[in-house]
């Protein structure tokens, strides 16, 4: 999975030495521990560079004046050269040490241009009611649905709005991209690509359409699964598996839908389905139960099966 930042995650209020941020170092290191590879779009690594650059001259002016208080006093010390002593950090290099991969994205022609007309015609993840033209953050947009594929989802790590409005949720979902405005959140889409999450985006995948068409749950074009917890598997003696587990869907409408669901499918193909403990933000839904396709074996074909073996084995 590759997780994309904006400069907002990666902030801080002080010059960055040695270290980055206690939490976004943890969620790298995270990230490196399962394979999750950090991309670094170049307009993140710019504004990243000039915050920090803001920071430096701060702390060589500070140096500075710490000189001069001590000649002041006549206080004896070694010299030293302020520009010297603070150093801007390598945001890459720091990624790295934490184990994480890293790479920097530049922005291509196509992503500019993309970029310019939504900026100029206010289209989607355009909020309509946004002051600004926000080409700085539609290009990091851009970027993110180039990376992002349906296949292997990709998480955009931002806060901005025009990265987390609902304007942008078909864009994304059809790309595979999944907004993260905190680490917490991110946490939780970490699961979307373990082997387990795998196998349930994939069965939401075959009925998401069907879903939406309905009127059982509040889920309209865009909706998305974005989190899978604590799911288990278990096999039946019809040559199934139920597998259940916490999900969360971003509803395609500025809501989160949660909920416990559970599958019963066969092979890679799923017939029944069910919600269970399910809210929309703070509104309880009704339970939901479809049913998708017949199963495989009917309960007639499973007693004729039993009755054929215990006449084999004599019992």
């Amino acid at each position: 999975m590759n997780i994309i930042f904006n400069s907002d995650l990666l902030f801080a209020t002080y010059l960055i030495e040695d270290r980055l941020p206690r939490v976004l170092s943890d969620f790298l290191q995270t990230c490196g521990e399962n394979g999750h590879e950090i991309v670094i779009p170049e307009t993140t690594l710019l504004e990243f560079d000039r915050k920090q650059a803001e920071f430096l001259d701060k702390e060589i002016l500070e140096l500075n004046k710490a000189r001069t208080k001590l000649e002041k006093y006549e206080v004896n010390f070694d010299d030293f050269e302020s520009a010297a002593l603070a150093r801007a950090p390598d945001l890459v290099a720091l990624i790295g040490g934490t184990g994480a991969t890293c790479s920097v994205v530049h922005p291509t022609l196509a992503d500019f241009q993309s970029a310019h007309r939504k900026a100029c015609s206010r289209e989607a993840p355009h909020p309509p009611d946004i002051k600004s033209d926000e080409m700085r953050d539609l290009v990091i947009w851009e970027i993110s649905l180039r990376i992002a594929s349906p296949e292997d989802c990709t998480i955009l790590m931002s806060r901005d709005e025009l990265h987390t409005h609902h304007r942008g949720n078909s864009e994304a979902s059809n790309h595979g991209l999944i907004r993260c405005d905190s680490f917490e959140r991110a946490y939780e889409s970490l699961s979307i690509e373990t082997e387990s999450g795998r196998v349930l985006r994939q069965l939401v995948s075959f009925i998401l359409d069907d879903l939406i068409a309905g009127d059982d749950l509040p889920l309209i074009v865009g909706a998305q699964l974005v989190s899978v917890k604590r799911p288990t598997f278990v096999d039946t003696n019809a040559g199934t598996t139920i597998v259940k587990a916490k999900v969360k869907f971003n509803t395609g409408a500025g809501t989160e839908l949660a909920a416990t669901m559970t599958f019963e499918y066969a092979g890679t193909s799923p017939f029944t389905i069910k919600f269970e403990d399910t809210r929309e933000d703070d509104s309880d839904i009704e339970d939901f139960f479809h049913r998708i396709a017949e199963p495989p074996h009917s309960t007639d074909d499973i007693i004729d099966r039993k009755r054929g073996l215990s006449e084999l084995i004599g019992e």
